[in-house]
């Protein structure tokens, strides 16, 4: 474990594991390991692109660099 602000915090780990543990079976069930791996990435993916976020005004990370690169021009 590190201090708070430290550089090998792993905050960014712990809750996507934690959004992992309670999302992923729900949207992909465990058949086997190989078919795992592949939903693991869709999942990822997911999480990272299509799934709305609190902290962007419940838009997606994409529809949220859109609109932030769109301001800016």
């Amino acid at each position: 474990m590190s201090r708070r602000a430290n550089c090998w915090d792993n905050a960014v780990m712990e809750s996507i594991f934690s959004h992992y543990k309670t999302e992923f079976e729900l949207h992909y069930p465990m058949n086997n390991y190989a078919q795992a791996k592949i939903d693991l990435l869709n999942f990822r993916n997911y999480f990272y692109e299509e799934r709305c976020q609190k902290r962007f005004g419940y838009k997606t990370p994409k529809a949220f660099l859109e609109a932030h690169l769109m301001s800016e021009n």
